[in-house]
């Protein structure tokens, strides 16, 4: 998914990938993902059998490449609030929840805070419609929405169904200000970014190497791809009707991108979005939260040395300005930020090169935007550790102009290593994003300072 640079954190590393439950080819490409072990024929295969040989070529400027990096499933369990607050009251286990007590801070008492997010079912029907030579850096559409209200804040949410169900819109309102709603997400390129689910096949020695896919689009080559879904929208929920091929971007660290529409690349799974919202109530009023979350259909039997599944959320970089956009990150004690991440930043415990950061894991972060006087932030568990990267020059070339780049946040959700899955297994990968005031998110768990 970057289009500019690609970082490595600890784990995953170059571990190089294999074929499902066959051979790799001979020239250490191609793996074969039809469960017979049939000869690839070089055509990229939208149906249910065998994958199609990679062309071997090289992501150009454009890819948007989430990296490779080894990371816990995210955690949405107790997380730590502002250390003064747990010594305020009496110990957690009271049986009842006091004053100075959150569903963060004190589960045991306050209950849990998962939202109670509707359970839309997987899909039962398959879709192949392809949208090719799509302008590289044109804008996606937010073609299916869901909206909802809390106290004092709004959000509304879209995606395309012409590229994969990626996200094209995250907006965020002050309800002081009904009509003037602020789009937080930079949906240019969105078929490598927007806000999508991404995942990594990391085969093992002497196969393909690291194989990326975005979530059933792409732009890895000169223009974006993406393949058709179906929607049902019912106010604050979204999910696909279908499940659409999910074919390879590119292989990293070799040249040249894939293309369903060029007949290259590779398809192990079929994949459907479902976006989620639910109310969470606080002592401040209801905050929002909104669950995207993406399921895989395994097409064959498959065995990898790793798979990995993180969620990028491509942000604006001239909204982020315009808004002050500071960033959080909390373990336990552990505090860092403010970062305005708009310029130039490096982040405590990371590994940074500029302004291109991958990080430990942490209890949560929050980012920060100021609506119409209003801070209104966006937190989400990040247990398996961040990507978070400034890039300057992506859609024209003078870094100082805010249009020419964006901010993208990846959050690592899922790491299987090994990997195996059975043919017609469904799994998944999620991660909810709280909106809320700072006093509302505080009261959940998602302290700020």
């Amino acid at each position: 998914m970057y289009s500019m640079r690609l970082m490595f954190a600890c784990g995953i590393g170059l571990a190089m990938l294999a074929a499902c439950t066959t051979e790799a080819s001979t020239d250490g490409g191609s793996p074969d993902s039809a469960a017979d072990g049939a000869t690839d024929s070089g055509a990229l295969d939208s149906g249910a059998g065998d994958s199609a040989t990679a062309d071997g070529g090289r992501p150009d400027s454009g890819t948007m490449d989430s990296g490779a990096r080894d990371s816990a499933t995210a955690d949405s369990g107790p997380l730590e609030t502002d250390a003064g607050l747990r010594d305020a009251g009496p110990a957690c286990g009271s049986g009842a929840c006091d004053a100075w007590e959150t569903c963060g801070s004190c589960p045991s008492d306050c209950g849990t805070c998962a939202p109670a997010f509707a359970d839309a079912p997987a899909p039962t029907e398959f879709q192949v419609g392809l949208t090719c030579d799509y302008g590289w850096a044109l804008p996606l559409d937010a073609r299916g929405q869901a909206t909802m209200a809390g106290a004092g804040i709004s959000s509304v949410v879209g995606l395309d169904d012409r590229f994969g169900g990626v996200g094209a819109k995250f907006a965020l309102r002050n309800n002081a200000f009904p009509d003037s709603w602020v789009d937080i997400l930079e949906p240019r390129s969105g078929a490598g970014a927007g806000w999508q689910t991404s995942f990594l096949v990391d085969d093992a020695a002497g196969g393909a190497g690291i194989i990326v896919f975005n979530q059933a689009a792409g732009n890895g080559v000169s223009s974006q791809w993406g393949y058709g879904t179906t929607f049902v929208e019912d106010g604050q929920n979204i999910h696909a009707t279908t499940w659409i091929p999910l074919a390879s971007d590119h292989i990293h660290t070799v040249a040249g991108g894939h293309s369903p529409c060029l007949s290259t690349g590779y398809v192990f799974d079929d994949g459907a979005v479902d976006i989620a919202g639910a109310g969470v109530e606080t002592p401040h009023g209801t905050a929002l939260a909104w669950r995207n979350r993406y399921r895989y259909r395994s097409r064959t039997n498959q065995s990898w040395a790793g798979w990995s599944a993180e969620q990028a959320f491509y942000l604006s970089r001239s909204v982020a300005r315009a808004a002050g956009l500071r960033l959080y990150l909390v373990r336990g004690t552990t505090r860092h930020g403010p970062f305005a991440i708009y310029d130039a930043f490096t982040i405590p415990e990371a590994s940074c090169t500029d302004s291109f950061c991958n990080t430990p894991g942490y209890d949560y972060a929050v980012l920060v935007w100021n609506i119409h006087g209003l801070d209104i932030g966006v937190a989400l568990p990040v247990g398996g550790g961040t990507s978070i990267n400034l890039e300057q020059t992506t859609y024209c070339t003078n870094p100082a102009d805010d249009a020419c780049g964006n901010i993208n946040f990846h959050s690592w959700v899922v790491r299987d290593r090994p990997a195996a899955y059975a043919m017609g297994s469904v799994r998944e990968a999620s991660q909810v994003y709280y909106v809320g005031t700072l006093s509302q998110l505080a009261d959940l768990g998602f302290a700020t300072w």
